[in-house]
Formats: structure tokens, C-alpha cells, sequence
């Protein structure tokens, strides 16, 4: 399809049912921006960012379980 009849065609947000961009369903997302960052927020709750050594940077940990026992002593359970 074209910009121009994408620019006609509306489509609704699946957590809310209001209007989104064509162009933003066009590049994938099926959410507006509102639900979008909420939806962000809820994941990036479950985040925890640790140092994963002495010389090495810091890293993303998104499961408990991979948390545990990262460094000698940890009192995570």
C-alpha cells in the first residue's frame, strides 16, 4: 500500500481501541503511545542492573534465579 492510503486507513490501539498512527502500525507496533509506555514501565519493573564483575561493566538481569548467587555472600534468595 501507499502513504496515501495509509494515511486514510485508521486502526485502533489493542489495549485502549483509540486511534493510532498508520505509519506506526506500519512499522510495527499494535499499541498507541500511551499504552505503549505503560506497557514499558510494567517491564522495566522487573529489571535490575548489577555489575556482573570486578572489571567487567554493568549488566541486565531480568530472572531472579540469575540474580542469585552472582556474588559471593549474597544474602538474594
Amino acid at each position: 500500500m501507499t502513504d496515501e492510503l495509509h494515511s486514510f486507513l485508521t486502526y485502533e490501539c489493542a489495549d485502549c481501541s483509540e486511534d493510532i498512527p498508520a505509519k506506526r502500525v506500519m512499522l510495527g507496533y499494535t499499541v498507541c503511545l500511551a499504552c505503549g509506555e505503560k506497557r514499558a514501565k510494567a517491564a522495566r519493573k522487573a529489571w535490575t542492573i548489577v555489575p556482573a564483575g570486578t572489571k567487567q561493566g554493568y549488566t541486565r538481569v531480568t530472572k531472579r534465579a540469575d540474580l542469585v548467587g552472582i556474588y559471593k555472600g549474597s544474602t538474594v534468595r
